[in-house]
């Protein structure tokens, strides 16, 4: 998921970190999911029940954020111009970590690449 460069490293998790900060989710909770998704096991530094519990909450959050989803969908609050622009940016953040290293020259890029998914997803609000 990350480039192996430490300083491309760095950036990309500043810039996931500020992603989840303005998410719905903790650190812990997309640490969960991520590890979850990827068949990992559970965190050797929660126990068991803390663990189920934070799955739990996680299944629940998600299962709240698809059904928003689909209610800004059917109101058109969210068009398909919006959803193309977020799955854009996805696509783009994935793929960063393979391209960090021919692109990323500035400290600031990170920063720059919040300002501009802001900028994005204000616009993308139709109400």
């Amino acid at each position: 998921m990350y480039s192996t460069n430490s300083d491309d490293r760095k950036k990309n998790f500043y810039l996931f970190d500020k992603i989840i900060e303005k998410s719905l989710f903790t650190n812990r909770q997309i640490s969960i999911i991520y590890n979850k998704s990827s068949g990992g096991k559970i965190h050797k530094r929660i126990s068991s029940g803390a663990y189920y519990r934070q799955i739990k909450q996680c299944r629940a959050k998600i299962e709240s954020l698809l059904y928003s989803i689909l209610l800004l969908r059917s109101l058109n609050i969210i068009d398909n111009k919006t959803m193309n622009i977020i799955e854009s940016v996805v696509i783009q953040l994935n793929s960063l970590p393979e391209n960090t290293e021919d692109h990323i020259t500035s400290n600031n890029i990170p920063s720059d690449v919040i300002d501009v998914i802001d900028k994005i997803i204000k616009k993308s609000i139709s109400i």
